[in-house]
């Protein structure tokens, strides 16, 4: 297929949407209340920074099975797999770095210490998933270090005071490379008590990842999920969430004697991750001022195998406590504070060697304290914030939030939001990996983030459209690739000079009528770091990105069809060929997905479903020497009970 083309016909779909179209922010199907934007629960409509929501409904439309395939359509977001279905998914948002995005799983925060705080998405399934938010921008203002680019909330399912008694579902569905599919989830709600358990349990053969050989890289998930709510009367209340995932992925190691590719190996890695959560709160005042709290709990667990030997691992324990208070000044006016506290402890094990031990035990605690207003007046709407991060290795850091909207009567909304944030160094850039390939070095500066965006919103009768400018400035950017001759392997090291990143996104949605709905974004992101007397593009961030979705939904809403198309610009990339040969610049091409899908409700309890994924069989990497799948199919059933 000629790409050029595809990206064309991709672009006319969705611009010729803007005629009646509907941004991320304002879709009328959506809950009204944001719980991301704020450090408190917010109307949606009074939202000033760039976000997405993504439903249960639009979730089962996808028929997606890992939450990174979903984030594959979100404006500003760039995904990067090494490989097939369950390897390592890297997330990037407007061309930040993929550790500087946060992940919220039920208000837990899920980004890995011992995956150099990023959130590993390939074990992130869609079965126990009710709703995703998004929130694109400096976050760090409320929401700490990892959010410097940007924030993204699970929430899982749960039951609702409006349908008591038990209900759900449980489905199974198999198809290409021996993929098999299953699981269940229970709601309940009787009286004060109300909530959710699921589970999961995935497994492929998979497709070999490396561009030679035969050997398919196969992997598994099994996720556990349970909540509970509780009501202590009408003005408190409790929460308690667990989440268990058990995960195997085959991997391929890298032929840095020949080639400097991938190459078939009797390689895989487990990973374990628990998350759990224990939160209340308390309104008096008449509602006035809520006060909460929560004790919440994440710990990871990574281990390579060679040959079912295990050969290093890494592990973190992470323990927050947090404490909010929330001041309804007025109707149109809230203050918030809080202040919160997590510890961290990280371990990483190896087999020592002449060149060092890898053996390792790291600890740091950070302690936050947070200001947030918000107010409304006539058209105008305004929040600000503050934070301020103390470290016990770095020195002490604040955060600035600020944003501004300015709505036009029954015709669309002005917004415009600066930010500035940090991230802090990992435990293995300040600490190093092997000894012989990578040393930390411990004295590190935490990265500096300035950011603004410019955006505006229009509505029209059947939808509307967004249009949203953005910019951000880092500084001291840390550089994992920074070769230290003195010592003859890698090190880390603050960069000098500014790495630039901006670009727009624009949204759109259509309600076609006759039960058709079309949406399409297109996104432009230059990124780019200083090199020398130069600039460069920075890897893994493509400069052109466009989606386009057609839904129809008909006969009393018992057939849906779905149509997704997904354009990927070309990319940058480093490979690193046999020693003594220096690092190279690669460009990937460009390539389309297309990806369509059907659900037929057989019965009031019973539906069937199928899907078809890269349906024109396109060969494409995402990351230099990983290969992807090729076109694949499945197909599965799924009964309702309690409805």
């Amino acid at each position: 297929m000629n790409i050029s083309n595809a990206f064309l016909a991709t672009l006319v779909l969705s611009l010729s949407a803007t005629l009646a179209a509907q941004t991320d922010n304002n879709n009328q199907d959506l809950d009204p209340i944001v719980v991301t934007a704020s450090r408190a629960p917010i109307e949606l409509d009074r939202v000033l920074q760039s976000i997405t929501i993504i439903t249960r409904e639009q979730i089962e439309q996808r028929q997606a099975v890992h939450v990174g395939d979903l984030l594959r359509d979100v404006p500003g977001f760039s995904v990067s797999r090494s490989g097939g279905v369950g390897t390592q998914t890297q997330v990037r948002v407007r061309g930040a770095e993929a550790n500087q995005l946060l992940v919220l799983i039920d208000g837990v925060e899920a980004n890995d210490p011992a995956s150099g705080d990023e959130f590993r998405f390939e074990f992130l399934t869609t079965a126990d998933i009710e709703r995703i938010e998004i929130l694109r921008g400096p976050q760090s203002a409320l929401w700490g270090t990892d959010a410097l680019a940007g924030v993204i909330n699970i929430i899982t399912r749960s039951g609702s005071r409006d349908n008591p008694g038990a209900n759900g579902s449980i489905f199974i569905e198999g198809g290409s490379n021996a993929t098999i599919n299953a699981g269940g989830h229970l709601n309940f709600a009787a009286d004060a008590i109300r909530g959710n358990l699921g589970i999961s349990r995935f497994e492929t053969d998979g497709n070999n990842i490396s561009r030679i050989g035969d050997e398919q890289d196969g992997s598994e998930n099994t996720t556990f999920s349970g909540k509970l709510n509780a009501d202590l009367g009408s003005n408190a209340g409790l929460e308690a969430v667990l989440r268990h995932t058990n995960a195997e992925t085959d991997i391929d190691t890298i032929d840095f004697a020949v080639t400097g590719l991938p190459a078939d190996a009797d390689q895989h890695n487990e990973a374990t991750r628990t998350y759990a959560k224990l939160s209340g709160f308390l309104n008096s005042l008449g509602g006035r001022l809520t006060q909460s709290a929560a004790l919440s709990y994440q710990d990871t667990d990574n281990d390579n195998f060679t040959d079912n030997i295990e050969t290093t691992s890494t592990a973190s324990d992470k323990f927050s406590i947090r404490y909010q208070i929330d001041y309804q000044i007025t109707s149109d006016h809230r203050l918030t504070g809080a202040v919160d506290h997590e510890d961290v402890d990280f371990s990483q094990r190896g087999t020592a060697t002449a060149f060092g031990d890898p053996n390792q035990d790291q600890s740091i605690d950070t302690t936050g304290l947070v200001l947030e207003y918000i107010g409304h007046a006539a058209a105008w709407d305004w929040n600000l914030g503050l934070r301020r991060d103390i470290f016990s290795d770095f020195n002490d850091a604040t955060s600035y939030q600020a944003a501004v909207g300015y709505n036009l009567l029954d015709m669309g909304r002005f917004r415009a939001a600066y930010g500035e944030g940090q991230k802090a160094p990992t435990f293995t850039e300040r600490f190093g990996f092997f000894a012989d390939t990578f040393v930390g070095n411990p004295n590190l500066d935490p990265e500096e983030s300035e950011s603004f965006e410019l955006g505006y919103e229009h509505s029209f009768d059947r939808g509307s459209a967004s249009l949203t400018w953005f910019n951000q400035n880092l500084t001291n950017e840390i550089n994992g690739f920074v070769f230290d001759p003195d010592l003859g392997v890698f090190t880390a090291a603050n960069e000098n000079g500014t790495s630039k990143r901006n670009g727009i996104e624009f949204a759109t949605s259509w309600r076609l009528g006759s039960g058709f709905t079309a949406t399409g974004n297109y996104t432009y992101t230059d990124a780019t770091e200083p090199d020398g007397a130069q600039r460069v593009r920075e890897v893994r961030r493509p400069r052109h990105v466009a989606h386009f979705n057609l839904n129809y939904s008909g006969n009393n809403a018992r057939t849906n069809i779905n149509l997704n198309v997904s354009y990927n610009g070309t990319r940058t990339d480093l490979f690193f060929p046999p020693f003594p040969e220096p690092s190279q610049r690669l460009e990937l091409g460009s390539f389309v997905l297309v990806d369509l899908t059907g659900n037929w409700r057989v019965t009031e309890n019973l539906d069937l479903f199928a899907r078809v994924n890269n349906l024109l069989d396109e060969d494409y990497e995402e990351v230099v020497g990983f290969a992807t799948p090729g076109i694949t199919a499945f197909a599965g059933i799924r009964y309702h009970f309690g409805r």
